[in-house]
């Protein structure tokens, strides 16, 4: 009998006893190994009595489901991995879950050979949009000692390899069409031979708290009026984590951070291919004195403000402020700062 994974929906937890978010956990997910033999691969998925199959459409939404492997369609393991020809059809082996090998379908531009529902079965599974929600349909609770759910994990690292494919087609050097290679995660040049993997770019992000543990929230440009997160940026060539943390901070909202700057967790971020690096720092100032100290840069932040925990809660009750996607690690602060943590 197959199986739809569908997200339950549930409140938020405003009580995590500490900050080591489930992102820094090791998953579920069994990857492949180093070596990936194709033909091993798809042998062992043929064997299998169910496989989990993870579909992107064109608009960057996922849908993941377990389905007997004798339901799925015949050539669908020889045309991912290319096992006897080349690939035919974009996508990934991701690994192993619970849930039996874990295969992944990139549809580009709506041209698969196969409908949803003769990959992911009839009534097909939802769409998730994964800035908003995760497929678990847990929150990244930020709980020391949770793993990120086998599932969630697997989803993430398809959207990350599905940004990676779908921008990447042609050698640089030759323009030549790359072909797939090690299950989904690299890509060759015909010509040169030169293989291409997949692009991870870090980016900060940091908790800036004042002297009366009030929280650094700016609305950038890009945003809609109204929403309000943790800032953030990335590292450039040659730059520690933490001197971007700086550097960042005083280009938004010229406030300088003399005091310590701590690296508290991380999250894969696949929009479109970010390691988000969770900072903390508090600033020697409070109350009127650290308002003052901002100046935002127009051309980036719109606005930027210290919240205290009851000022925040009161604005987002009101609607005059919205938090940020609810499944960043910026979402995950927030929750653990209202919930009275510390970073001290």
């Amino acid at each position: 009998m197959e199986k739809q994974l569908e997200p339950k929906n549930g409140p938020e937890s405003e009580n995590p006893s500490t900050l080591n978010p489930v992102f820094t956990q090791a998953g579920i997910l069994q990857r492949p190994e180093p070596v990936r033999d194709e033909k091993q691969v798809a042998a062992s998925i043929l064997n299998a009595p169910q496989c989990a199959l993870i579909l992107i459409n064109p608009d960057e939404e996922v849908a993941l489901a377990a389905r007997p492997r004798e339901d799925l369609p015949a050539d669908l393991v020889g045309s991912i991995l290319g096992v006897g020809a080349p690939a035919s059809v974009p996508g990934a082996y991701l690994g192993t879950s619970p849930d039996g090998p874990v295969l992944a379908i990139f549809d580009f531009d709506g041209q698969l050979p196969w409908s949803t529902s003769d990959l992911l079965g009839n009534p097909a599974p939802k769409f998730l949009n994964l800035r908003q929600e995760l497929p678990s349909g847990k929150a990244p609770e930020p709980i020391t000692g949770t793993p990120l759910p086998a599932i969630d994990e697997a989803a993430l690292s398809a959207l990350a390899l599905w940004q990676w494919r779908r921008a990447t087609r042609y050698c640089p050097q030759h323009a030549e069409t790359y072909l797939v290679e090690e299950l989904g995660w690299a890509l060759r040049c015909p010509q040169c031979r030169r293989p291409a993997y997949p692009r991870i770019d870090p980016a900060m992000i940091v908790a800036v708290l004042d002297q009366d543990d009030r929280l650094l929230l700016g609305n950038n440009q890009r945003w809609p009026e109204g929403r309000f997160s943790l800032l953030a940026g990335y590292v450039e060539a040659g730059e520690s984590a933490e001197n971007a943390v700086r550097r960042e901070v005083f280009e938004e909202v010229k406030l300088p951070l003399p005091g310590p700057v701590r690296p508290l967790a991380t999250q894969v971020w696949p929009f479109p291919r970010s390691l988000m690096l969770l900072h903390t720092s508090r600033i020697e100032l409070s109350g009127d004195q650290a308002d003052q100290a901002l100046h935002p840069d127009p051309s980036e932040i719109r606005e930027a403000r210290f919240f205290s925990r009851e000022q925040y809660r009161e604005e987002v009750a009101a609607g005059t402020i919205t938090p940020p996607a609810g499944t960043s690690i910026a979402r995950a602060f927030i929750r653990y700062w209202l919930a009275g943590g510390s970073v001290d």
